[in-house]
């Protein structure tokens, strides 16, 4: 308007949109993860505030524990960032936060709603499993599967002789690179005669992941 006559003005003719300064777009409520996967975390923001903060949180925001920090700030107005989902996360509140690494407090957004994240159980154990004989002072072999064998660094293997209420530990195996693991276990001839024996591979890298013989 005129600042002498205010009644000399005009107006936009139509509507326009002033964005936030930052706004997280994926994953932003409702999505399923899955632990040993990459998903893109992916934010619009204006190119005026510098490098970012990523979080997670698995309590709807009570708590919050750095992806990255200082993320390098690239051009244009949309940003993507490939998070590897660690395997020991399990949540259905999660949320995910982009935050303004110079001013966190006042620019930042996160996901609209909580989302849910599963532990990829990706260890099948095959032999053993249930039905065999094994002798004392022989060797078989220990056999299982890995459905994402970079996930996992190596296993522990571990024997019960009473159906799973306890577990003695054999030994740890690196991960060979392929989807089939082995490993010849001689029987130790200090365990006594049972029908309840099961052999258990754990993940070294996430302990919460496991297979037990059938």
């Amino acid at each position: 308007s005129n600042s002498v006559d205010i009644t000399i003005f005009d107006i936009s003719d139509a509507s326009f949109t002033i964005a936030p300064s930052v706004l997280v777009v994926t994953p932003n409520g409702g999505e399923t993860l899955t632990g040993c996967s990459t998903y893109n975390i992916t934010w619009n923001k204006t190119t005026c505030i510098g490098n970012w903060n990523i979080e997670y949180s698995l309590n709807n925001g009570a708590s919050w524990t750095t992806i990255v920090s200082n993320l390098a700030n690239t051009a244009p107005n949309s940003q993507t960032y490939a998070w590897y989902v660690p395997n020991n996360l399990t949540t259905t509140q999660g949320l995910i936060r982009v935050s303004s690494y110079s001013s966190p407090g006042t620019y930042w957004d996160q996901s609209n709603a909580v989302f849910s994240i599963n532990p990829n159980n990706n260890i099948v154990l095959t032999t053993p499993n249930g039905g065999n004989t094994f002798q004392t002072c022989q060797a078989y072999p220990i056999t299982w599967n890995n459905l994402a064998s970079p996930c996992n660094a190596g296993y522990n293997l571990y024997y019960s002789v009473n159906n799973g209420s306890t577990y003695t530990y054999i030994t740890t195996v690196t991960d060979n690179g392929l989807a089939s693991q082995t490993y010849s276990w001689t029987v130790p001839n200090t365990i006594a005669t049972t029908t309840q024996a099961l052999i258990k591979v754990e993940s070294s890298t996430w302990t919460t992941v496991s297979d037990v013989s059938n």
